[in-house]
């Protein structure tokens, strides 16, 4: 199943027909609809408007349910320990709400990333996947990695999510323990988190925005080749 898998994330058409697999298969059953011959009344304004809301809710769903998938299917396949889905979001000002932390060298980046990433753009924590046949100390370590990453905004160039927003094509970290590499090294040691890979998921194809990022990391050390 893994060189299955790899065959196909390396072949475009193999790589649509999966996505669209995945796409089938994790489509809510009911989609909510607005009637297009109610009358525009206020009250009627008000029950559209709820009604887009749930359809955009339900397209979240569904994007997370394949993200989740995807981020599953890749998690087990090529044995990492944990996978992160981190979305894009545009803040109104520079400082994004960014994490103390999280503020350095990403700042200085930000405006002049490659790839479309403006200086207000950054990566938010969505949610993640765990390895289930993990021992339980293991198992808790990450949930702990988990929790503290949960607050954390990336800016471009910043971290391996950031790098790979910027870059907009697949980055691995060799020393997930190092800070000169990954932004979470201390919390990536205690979790006995060793390296990472992450790539992006684009929206319009191989030139659209960057609108997630999917970091995989490793509870051993391993060399990348992408």
């Amino acid at each position: 199943r893994s060189c299955e898998l790899a065959f196909i994330i390396q072949q475009p058409e193999l790589t649509i027909s999966y996505l669209r697999d995945l796409y089938t298969r994790c489509r809510p059953p009911i989609k909510p609809t607005i009637a297009p011959t109610t009358p525009i009344t206020n009250n009627s304004n008000a029950t559209s408007n709820a009604a887009v809301i749930a359809i955009r809710t339900a397209q979240r769903t569904q994007l997370q349910r394949v993200l989740h998938a995807i981020a599953q299917d890749v998690l087990y396949v090529f044995d990492f320990a944990l996978a992160e889905v981190w979305q894009r979001s545009t803040q109104n000002s520079p400082g994004g709400g960014a994490p103390a932390e999280e503020a350095g060298r990403g700042a200085a980046a930000a405006g002049g990333a490659g790839g479309g990433a403006g200086g207000g753009d950054e990566l938010k924590y969505w949610f993640s996947v765990r390895k289930l046949c993990l021992n339980g100390d293991s198992e808790s370590l990450l949930k702990m990695f988990e929790e503290s990453s949960e607050s954390v905004r990336m800016r471009a160039m910043e971290g391996l999510p950031g790098r790979t927003m910027a870059m907009r094509q697949s980055q691995f970290v060799a020393s997930a323990t190092d800070r000169g590499q990954f932004v979470r090294a201390e919390e990536a040691r205690k979790a006995g988190i060793k390296c990472g890979y992450a790539f992006p998921v684009l929206r319009g194809g191989e030139y659209g925005r960057v609108e997630h990022v999917l970091t995989f990391l490793t509870a051993d050390q391993r060399a990348f080749s992408y």
